[in-house]
């Protein structure tokens, strides 16, 4: 979002309802090359949607900017 003095800034929230994956289903680690395609399921603006159909995991961590990770309470 571009603010009156020309800032950039990030102001939308994403929660995550999927593990980040690689097109073929195997979890994204540190060793995925930034060249490999990825998928993850998004809740935001009121609902579950997906990644667009082919973004490389080098693309999709231009756009990652921080993220908090909580555990599930049984």
């Amino acid at each position: 979002m571009l603010n009156p003095l020309g800032v950039v800034y990030k102001s939308h929230w994403m929660v995550w309802e999927s593990p980040l994956e690689t097109s073929g289903g195997s979890l994204v680690t540190s060793n995925t090359p930034l060249t490999e395609l990825v998928k993850l399921q998004l809740f935001t603006l009121g609902g579950i949607s997906n990644l667009r159909p082919a973004i490389t995991l080098g693309d999709f961590l231009k756009y990652l900017y921080g993220g908090l990770v909580f555990k599930k309470i049984p």
